[in-house]
């Protein structure tokens, strides 16, 4: 069976969409289906690819057609491309929100495949600023509608999500969580992201890390991992800092540190936010993209994971899942779909988004927590057992087995 897989973002560039279809087309070749990714090629940096073959899992190679965007606003691109490039696959899967390749999915399925499966993960709502904000509401009420009703199957990574979501209240007219699980349409269904638990495991703090990011056995360490990119302006790390300062100057817990993890064109600017801080200065340590052989030993130098989001563009948070896999409780913003994945002091906490005084508090709550491995062996249980690749791998599986011939 012949899968096309449609992402706006793929590896090398780091999202969670990405990220999500990368996993999938691993899971997918294990499972013997022959799979082709298109996305638009926004760049050509030094450690992108420059043929239309990448490499998969266990090093066999994976068809990635990088199409030339005709349009393109940061990740967003117009590949009309796909209108002919999707002829002769046996399913499509469309990961949305992706408006240049979601209009041209559409087209497709409606002039060449309409007895072709076409599966659409709806990762999250559209959001955006100034003329942009206009633009994505009308695409949000005219064309993702049509292109949810053309789908044979509708993915999301929580009932939470979908329900509270701005384009599912007014699509399924979902009114309160019993009448949502009582009513939801049949081709919705829920799949969360998953996590490698044999790659990502508790291990001991790796002794050339302490010393690379000056951190001290006895120092307690909160980390951060996500893009520092303007399409990531929603990570909230400028509310993190601003409690980060807070937890000093409130509580004077003098031996935390914080530790983010990540690259892009705001990493500068959230430089200078603690350059300029007489107090956090020398406690905040950026150690820049981190490669995927060393993010785990990342996660183990923590104590725990923060994702301070400050709005619904973030619609789940991967992250949680590698720290909850590598024994980390976390701290995460109480928004639809991300609170899902947290169990309150059981796992971790939430903060209320963008809310600096709550962050703070929070933080000094794990950095003083007595049971704190507890919550770690907690959350490497729901890793195993709700979470795990390979359960999370089978249900994506037999999505695409039901429309095998």
């Amino acid at each position: 069976m012949r899968i096309a897989i449609i992402t706006p973002t793929y590896p090398p560039y780091s999202s969670g969409i990405s990220r999500m279809a990368e996993e999938e087309v691993k899971i997918l070749k294990e499972a013997g289906f022959e799979v082709t990714i298109f996305t638009p090629c926004y760049s050509t940096p030094s450690n992108s690819p420059h043929s239309d073959r990448g490499v998969g899992t266990r090093g066999e190679k994976v068809e990635v057609k990088y199409l030339k965007p005709v349009l393109k606003y940061g990740n967003a691109a117009f590949i009309p491309q796909l209108l002919w490039k999707l002829r002769g696959f046996d399913a499509a899967h469309l990961h949305y929100p992706f408006l240049g390749g979601a209009s041209m999915a559409l087209l497709w399925k409606k002039f060449f495949g309409r007895k072709t499966p076409l599966v659409v993960t709806y990762h999250m709502d559209l959001r955006g600023k100034g003329i942009f904000k206009i633009i994505f509401y009308i695409f949000t009420r005219i064309i993702t509608p049509i292109i949810l009703k053309s789908a044979s199957k509708i993915i999301v990574t929580t009932l939470d999500y979908a329900q509270s979501s701005v384009f599912f209240n007014s699509f399924f007219k979902f009114r309160d969580l019993v009448s949502f699980n009582e009513t939801k349409p049949r081709n919705l269904v829920e799949i969360p992201p998953s996590v490698d638990i044999h790659k990502f495991r508790p291990n001991k703090k790796e002794e050339s890390l302490l010393k690379q990011f000056n951190i001290n056995h006895d120092d307690k360490v909160a980390l951060f991992v996500g893009a520092l990119d303007k399409a990531h302006y929603f990570k909230g790390i400028p509310t993190l800092l601003a409690a980060f300062e807070l937890l000093y100057k409130r509580y004077h817990i003098h031996n935390a540190k914080l530790l983010i993890v990540g690259g892009g064109n705001l990493k500068g600017f959230y430089q200078n936010l603690v350059k300029k801080s007489e107090i956090i200065d020398d406690k905040v340590i950026f150690t820049g993209k981190v490669s995927d052989r060393d993010l785990p030993k990342i996660y183990n130098l923590a104590d725990f994971l923060v994702l301070p989001s400050i709005d619904s563009s973030e619609a789940f948070g991967i992250v949680l899942l590698e720290a909850f896999a590598s024994s980390k409780p976390v701290i995460a913003s109480n928004l639809p779909g991300v609170r899902a994945v947290v169990e309150i002091e059981k796992s971790g906490l939430l903060s209320e988004p963008g809310n600096f005084n709550a962050l703070a508090d929070n933080l000094k709550k794990l950095f003083e927590e007595p049971h704190l491995h507890e919550w770690g062996r907690y959350a490497r249980f729901l890793a195993e057992t709700k979470y795990n690749r390979d359960i999370i791998g089978r249900k994506l599986i037999n999505i695409f087995k039901s429309y095998e011939i």
